[in-house]
């Protein structure tokens, strides 16, 4: 029970106007704003919204809110979230996920097993400062960071000192304009390394597209990569694409996050067996 709202329990006011909250297992490929619209003709009512989107390459949970509970959506907002998610490490690209621009592909050494990534990941701790990918909705100085992206041929990130970094955009091969990339702390409550998995020629379309993948193998056709599977949760506001590229730059490879399912929000948990 939320405020007087039992999950997945439609609720009429004496007008017979609905409210509810509605938990919907969105499919790999689905967008968020395509599931607001269906339930928004479903209820035919326009007051409909989500709890927290997940990107198209995303599945898991998605809060869905109607009627007066869409109210509550800071409330949900606010609430840690739990995820599943597959990092390979080796290549990267510029949203730091597979819907991507590959940026860099780096040579995995052989002794990047499962202690050695374990220790990276929990070298983290329970908080860190996290810089907010370029590729975002975050707005500086009053433009959203990926709309700046798509004026501009490519963007570098430069680390001026610590926690100081600076996103410059280029056109032409020329420096455009540069801004600040806002970091901030977020918190790792717990974070698991589930297994590491090795990665070649021969089984890389077992983890990526074959899109992705033939341009990988582009540039090595013997390719060793290594995917890395966590289980995290955090609290709000927390990028596990940025987590995923992160935990590269602590081994020392390029990184990229290519699977993500949210489990939970708050006490509320994912489900398969029921979709709306």
């Amino acid at each position: 029970m939320i405020k007087n709202y039992e999950i997945n329990k439609e609720y009429y006011d004496e007008y017979g106007r609905i409210s509810g909250i509605f938990t919907y297992y969105k499919k790999k490929g689905e967008f968020s704003h395509d599931i607001v619209d269906r339930f928004r003709k479903l209820y035919k009512t326009r007051q409909v919204g989500h709890a927290g989107a997940l990107d198209p390459f995303a599945e898991g949970l998605l809060i869905i809110l109607v009627g007066k509970a869409t109210k509550l959506s800071s409330d949900f907002l606010n609430l840690n979230k739990s995820y599943s998610a597959k990092i390979l490490l080796g290549v990267t690209t510029d949203s730091l996920d597979i819907d991507g621009k590959i940026t860099d592909i780096t040579a995995i050494n052989a002794r990047l097993d499962f202690n050695t990534i374990k220790v990276a990941i929990q070298s983290f701790g329970k908080q860190y400062n996290q810089r907010v990918p370029v590729l975002s909705s975050v707005k500086v100085k009053g433009e959203k960071l990926r709309v700046l992206a798509r004026k501009y041929d490519e963007f570098k990130i430069v680390n001026e000192g610590k926690d100081n970094f600076v996103v410059k955009f280029f056109k032409d091969n020329k420096i455009i304009k540069e801004v600040f990339l806002p970091v901030k702390p977020v918190q790792l409550y717990s974070i698991e390394l589930s297994s590491v998995t090795e990665v070649t020629s021969k089984n890389i379309n077992d983890f990526i597209s074959k899109e992705l993948s033939e341009e990988i193998l582009k540039t090595d056709n013997n390719i060793k990569l290594v995917v890395a599977k966590i289980n995290v949760t955090c609290s709000k506001g927390t990028y596990v694409r940025q987590l995923a590229f992160d935990i590269g730059e602590k081994l020392g490879v390029a990184s990229m996050l290519i699977s993500l399912k949210r489990e939970s929000v708050g006490e509320i948990k994912v489900s398969t067996d029921k979709q709306e």
